[in-house]
């Protein structure tokens, strides 16, 4: 593709945070301008997606989904740009999303999962020209530490190791499977 060729006139940062609650996502986008652009007809799209999905098993039978888009921002539609831009002119782009409860069997977003993506397009020709992502602010799988106590084994000898684990989740820790082997 040609296009992979072309550098952006654009530079694009995305990033998000959540009320202590978990119940509002607030998604913050810089589009900074790194070449002169006139007479186009701009869009910012800002999307949320979730990273992954389990859970609900559909009726042709997949379980697991994988970003998946939950919200457009401020509407599928997009935010009108300005057509012309000087180099160093720059737009930031706060918006805001409820996190509402799935209206069907689905289950609603896990907050842990979601990220932001914003992109700026061309309404025109519908071109792509810059995009950016945030990461998820939080992993949900548990991680390893450290584990202690661990010394070689050989025949006769027993071995009790303790293994320290952090929770990367924002949901309380009640039970843990850990598989290891020797």
């Amino acid at each position: 593709n040609n296009m992979t060729r072309v550098s952006s006139p654009f530079y694009i940062t995305v990033g998000h945070t959540f009320t202590p609650k978990l119940d509002s996502i607030y998604t913050h986008t810089v589009i900074t301008c790194t070449q002169a652009v006139t007479g186009t007809s701009l869009k910012l799209h800002v999307a949320v997606a979730e990273q992954d999905i389990c859970g609900y098993t559909s009726p042709n039978g997949e379980n697991s989904y994988q970003n998946v888009m939950r919200k457009m921002l401020p509407t599928a539609a997009g935010t009108t740009l300005q057509s012309t831009w000087a180099v160093g002119d720059s737009y930031t782009a706060d918006l805001a999303w409820a996190i509402a409860a799935s209206p069907t069997t689905y289950p609603g977003p896990v907050p842990a999962q979601l990220r932001v993506i914003s992109f700026v397009q061309d309404d025109a020709n519908k071109a792509v020209l810059q995009a950016g992502k945030d990461n998820n602010l939080v992993s949900l799988d548990p991680g390893v530490v450290a584990v202690n106590n661990y010394t070689p084994v050989t025949c006769g000898t027993s071995v009790s190791p303790t293994v320290d684990i952090v929770n990367n989740g924002s949901a309380t820790l009640t039970t843990l499977d850990i598989q290891y082997t020797l």
